[in-house]
C-alpha cells in the first residue's frame, strides 16, 4: 500500500471497515485483532511496523 493514490486508500480501508462490521465472520476475527491500517511512506514503515507490534503485544496482554 506504499505509495498510492489516497482515494485508494480510502476505499480500501471503506471495504474493510465493511467487512470487520457487517459480516459474522469480520465481527468474530475483529476481536483478535485491529482492523485500523495505517499508510505511510517507505521510509518510515519499519518504525511503523515496530509500533504496530509492540502495541498488538500489549494489547493481548489487557484481553487475558
Amino acid at each position: 500500500m506504499d505509495e498510492t493514490d489516497r482515494t485508494d486508500d480510502a476505499r480500501f480501508v471503506k471495504k474493510m471497515e465493511q467487512y470487520f462490521t457487517l459480516t459474522a465472520n469480520g465481527r468474530a476475527r475483529a476481536s483478535k485483532i485491529v482492523p485500523a491500517p495505517i499508510f505511510v511512506s517507505s521510509d518510515l514503515a519499519y518504525p511503523v511496523q515496530v509500533s504496530d507490534v509492540v502495541i498488538y503485544c500489549i494489547n493481548g496482554g489487557y484481553r487475558v
